[in-house]
């Protein structure tokens, strides 16, 4: 698992849908993190519910080490989603990130949910 907190964004729940639908829904895209140990691969479609059982409009996404990410489904209690540097998914959350800091360029990168 990453180790280095290296920037984030937040992303629009509806965004993120879209984002993972995208993707091959049969293709291990993540890993699921729902406990402090249990690490579990993930399809797209998978992943699509997870988003589903989200029930705020936007999502914290937290970049690690410049090379994945961890998308915080929900922090109480725990279920994040790894996307590693192999996955069809880390190029379009890089473009989403990409016009966040476009967007928001005095933003510190603390994300707070």
């Amino acid at each position: 698992m990453p180790n280095g907190r290296s920037g984030g964004f937040v992303l629009d729940t509806a965004d993120l849908r879209l984002t993972i639908e995208a993707c091959p829904q049969a293709e291990v895209v993540a890993h699921v993190v729902s406990g402090p140990t249990q690490l579990k691969p993930a399809t797209a479609f998978e992943l699509v519910s997870l988003v589903d059982q989200c029930e705020r409009p936007q999502i914290a996404v937290e970049e690690q080490d410049g090379d994945s990410y961890i998308i915080h489904i929900t922090n109480e209690p725990i279920l994040w989603v790894v996307v590693g540097p192999t996955s069809s998914l880390l190029a379009p959350l890089r473009e989403h990130h990409s016009r966040w800091r476009a967007q928001h360029p005095d933003w510190n990168g603390w994300i707070a949910f």
